[in-house]
Order: C-alpha cells, then structure tokens, then sequence
C-alpha cells in the first residue's frame, strides 16, 4: 500500500522569495547530487536555536500526531506553524543511547553508549553543543535527564558556568537573559538545549486534578470511583517495575483478577496523559517566552524526544515501559520544527526521518555545514575524522523545497542492561528470560524502511529465550503497532532488508566488543542511585 499523497503536500512548494534568495546564495544542489552541502537560505540567518528534547513521549498521544488529542493545545498551536515529522525514529527505547544520538548525530557504534547510565567520551563523538560552540555560538544547556547530564558528559563544549541541572522554565532568569541579549544585539546567537522528564514512569498524581479540571470529559476513571482510582494508582505507583517488567505474574501474585486489568490500564493511561498536559504548558511557556521578546523569526525551535512508551496494550511483552522491546509506539518518537522562513509551516514531512538527523538538519538551517562527514565503513578508531563525523542527514534542503525528502532506513536496537538491573531482574521473571545477563549479543534491532514500491516495512530481529534470533517482517501502513506478522523467507525485498538489518546488528555488536567494552564506567553505587531515580530498580 502506497502512502497517501497527502505526506508530501506542500513542503515542496517554495515561497518565490525564498527561492530566489537561496538563489542569490549559490543555488540548490544540482540534480542527483543529494549529498552536497547545504546553502544558506538567505542572509539572516537564526540566531536562536533551542533543542527542547524530553524524555518519554508516546507520539501518538500528541495533537500534532492525532487530531482527536485536545489536552496538548500548545504543540497544536506549535505545529500549525512548523513541519511535523510522522515517521521519526530514535535509535534507542533507553534515554541514554537516545539521548547520545539525538545530540551526536551518530549511533552507538561511534558514541558509545549501548545501555545506561554510560559516560559519554568526547573522544568518541562531537556533540551539538561542541559543534556550535565551536562555531562562535553562545550555548547554555538545562540537563536534568539523570542518564544524559553535564556529569555524564552530554554537555560537552558549553562553558562550565553555563551547565545547569534543572529542567529549562520560561521563568528561569538566565533564559531571560539569554533572550533579552538576543533582542538587544543583532549579532550574538545562542544555543539553548534542555533535556528532563515529566511523563517517566511511574507516573505521577501532582498533575491530575487540574488536569481533569480542565478536561473532565476524560476523567472518568478518577471521578467515577475516587477509592477505586486511588487504589489502582497506589498500586501501579509501588508496583511499578514489577507490573512493568513481569505484569502477569505479578498481577497474579497481587490478586488482581483479569477482569481488573482494563481498569488499571485506563488508571495508569490517565495518569500518564496527565502529565502529558503537564509537558505541554511548559513547552508552551518557553516558546511564548521566545516569541514575547521579539524573536519568533529569528529563532528556530525544535520539539522532540528521547523514545516513546507501550503503556498497555496486547502484543507487547513488557507494559507501561520502552528500553527492552521494539514497539512501534517506543521507536516512534515525535519531531516538530519551526523556523520561519525555512520551512513551510503547518506542513508534514513526507519521508523517514531519524533522531541522527536533528543535529545536521538543525546545523543546516543556521548555515552551519558542512558538518565532518563519517568514515567510510567501520573506519579507524585512531582518524582524526572518526570522533567529529557526523553520520545523520541534513534535511534542511528538504524542508526548504530543494530537493524531495531523501530516502532513508531508520536503523534502531534495544540496549543494553546495566548490571543492577540485570541483578533486580531476577524478580522479574519475564524479563530475565529474554535478558539473563549483560551481554550486547542480546540485542534485537529492526529497521524502518520504504521499499521501491511505495510500501513502508519494518523489519525485526528478536532473541527469543531459547537463544534464537527470529526475523519479523510488517507493513505499517495498515498495522501501526506491528501486529501482523508478514514475514515470508521467500520475498526478496523482505530477505534485502533484513539481511542489511543482520548486518547492521552484526555491526553494532562487533564494534562495541573493539571499542566500547572497556570503556570506562560509572561505580556500582552511582549506577544504582541513577538508576533508582528512574525507577529501574525499585519496587
């Protein structure tokens, strides 16, 4: 099944004056040649950019990705005037390899960071940070993410006076500094990243009464039995890694009865949407804060995330959770762009797009390229190339109508386990038979791909308990969470693509055994405190 037409409207049609100022810069890559360098759009360019990337957004629980959602009023009002990217894929459920892509613009062959809590080394990557500092830009960054923090090295090239540990706020002082600077002198530019979570299981009760205050039409498993709620909710609060990693089991354990279980999922979902709400004021905040100081089309502001959520559905084998497992509602993660002047707003993008391509799609946009291009093959660790190559796609020519979207995979793996959890996963009797151990070898990985007949496909290779890794094969446009099964060993098109994705594991799991094994690490004690914080290990 081809995908509707309506993917590629109007992000291809071009303002005459853009057009000619692109023109008035060099022009557009000539035909055919996808990989040359980006041309600035014009001569003003930002001189805001702001990387807003939070940690645990199912997509599809977003206005922009269903119209239906009306609890997110401030990305709908934000995607009207931005591109919304449907088909984005994050390399990782787990936020620590996440979050090392989305800022490094390369995967965990070249970043390092296969599982978390993993010190990300300078030497392994150059970061978003890095490269625009580099450039002369005036970087701050707000990490909170307890996986991606300054400490851990995800602030790499941003002054140490610079690095703050607290989520970014519309109110915060230094950002209303940052912005009044900007107003004031034409010729600074500022980086503004920030990274934390308010929707990480468990999730939690604070925001739910103004949130069914103001949309009590979906409330109705709190209003209608208060005692009720409040015993499932504490349930799922105290349960939470249990009821996440073994839920059957432990759901048996409890006494809670099947019947119960359409209960606590709609518990458990309103909580989440909740917060969901919650997420969506504070980002609606920062980018009123921008647009009050004057700086709406001087600026460029992308939302996004780490990696999606399962919450509770059949199909999926561990519940209200994302790192250890390939669903599509944990690969899925949203993108939405605004830069005025650059790109069409109110548009949809109409390819695959990946978390490696923020970072060089926000450089292009800026005028920022060409970025250090990768090694060819696996390269050599000692290349002064390696550690600055970036591996993701500028998609700024794309979005400013110079070329269609380029064809993309979008390559994606689980992660791998920190000791502790492998060690509390004994309680849990689900999750350690698929991971018994640390070990990369148990890695699963899945490719998000459209063939040349116009059919979307991901492809999977899953470990099974027995040790085995079996291939799955769906066709997503009519299967959004990957239910039916269509692999078949004799379709050449399925066999193509999953031998690259064979290949593409293969890879990941050799390299990490000649370059990252002996990476230094984090002592047992930090581990265990980062992961506790997260809920990992709790319960």
């Amino acid at each position: 099944m081809r995908r509707p037409d309506v993917r590629r409207r109007s992000i291809l049609l071009v303002p005459l004056a853009l057009l000619l100022g692109a023109l008035a810069c060099g022009g557009p890559p000539s035909d055919g040649d996808a990989d040359a360098p980006a041309q600035a759009a014009s001569v003003d360019e930002p001189r805001l950019v702001v990387l807003y990337a939070t940690c645990t957004v199912k997509p599809y629980m977003l206005a922009p990705y269903d119209p239906a959602v009306g609890y997110t009023p401030s990305l709908a009002r934000f995607a009207a005037e931005s591109v919304t990217f449907p088909h984005h894929r994050s390399e990782s459920g787990q936020s620590g390899p996440a979050f090392a892509t989305l800022f490094g613009g390369v995967q965990a062959d070249r970043h390092g960071v296969y599982g978390h809590p993993t010190p990300i080394d300078p030497d392994d990557v150059t970061l978003i940070t890095a490269h625009f500092a580099n450039a002369g830009w005036d970087v701050h960054t707000w990490l909170e993410h307890p996986m991606a923090s300054a400490a851990l090295g995800y602030a790499a090239g941003t002054p140490e006076n610079q690095r703050y540990d607290h989520k970014l706020t519309a109110e915060d002082p230094v950002f209303a500094g940052v912005l009044a600077r900007l107003a004031a002198d034409p010729s600074y530019r500022a980086l503004v990243v920030t990274n934390f979570t308010v929707t990480h299981g468990p999730y939690q009760r604070a925001p739910l009464d103004a949130f069914c205050a103001d949309h009590g039409d979906r409330c109705g498993a709190y209003t209608d039995d208060p005692a009720g709620f409040d015993f499932l909710a504490d349930f799922y609060q105290r349960a939470h890694a249990f009821l996440s990693y073994d839920f059957e089991a432990t759901a048996e354990f409890a006494g809670l009865a099947s019947a119960q279980w359409p209960q606590l999922a709609a518990v458990v979902e309103l909580l989440y949407r909740a917060n969901v709400a919650n997420l969506d004021r504070l980002f609606g905040a920062v980018v009123d804060a921008v647009d009050d100081a004057g700086l709406r089309d001087a600026s460029v502001i992308a939302f996004t995330a780490d990696h999606g959520e399962t919450l509770f559905r059949d199909g999926t084998l561990f519940k209200w959770t994302h790192g250890h497992q390939l669903a599509p509602e944990v690969l899925a993660v949203p993108f939405i762009l605004r830069a005025p002047g650059r790109a069409e707003p109110g548009t949809v993008y109409g390819g695959i797009s990946r978390s490696i391509d923020v970072l060089p799609t926000l450089a292009g946009l800026v005028g920022l390229m060409p970025l250090p291009p990768p090694l060819d093959g696996a390269g050599d660790v000692d290349d002064p190339l390696g550690p600055h190559a970036v591996v993701g796609r500028d998609l700024a020519p794309a979005l400013r109508g110079e070329m269609p979207p380029p064809a993309l995979r979008a390559f994606s793996h689980t992660s791998l386990l920190a000791e502790a959890v492998v060690e509390a996963s004994r309680r849990w009797g689900l999750m350690h038979r698929y991971y018994p151990r640390v070990d990369v070898d148990l890695i699963w990985a899945a490719v998000h791909a459209e063939g040349d007949d116009g059919v979307d496909r991901v492809a999977q290779l899953r470990r099974t308990p027995e040790d085995r890794i079996v291939p799955h094969l769906f066709e997503i446009a009519d299967d959004r969470y990957e239910q039916r099964d269509r692999y078949d060993a004799q379709d050449r098109t399925q066999r193509r693509l999953l031998r690259d994705l064979k290949t593409y594991r293969d890879r990941m799991i050799t390299i990490y055994h000649e370059r990252h094994a002996d990476a230094p690490q984090l002592d047992d004690a930090h581990q265990r405190e980062l992961l506790d914080s997260l809920g990992y290990i709790g319960g």
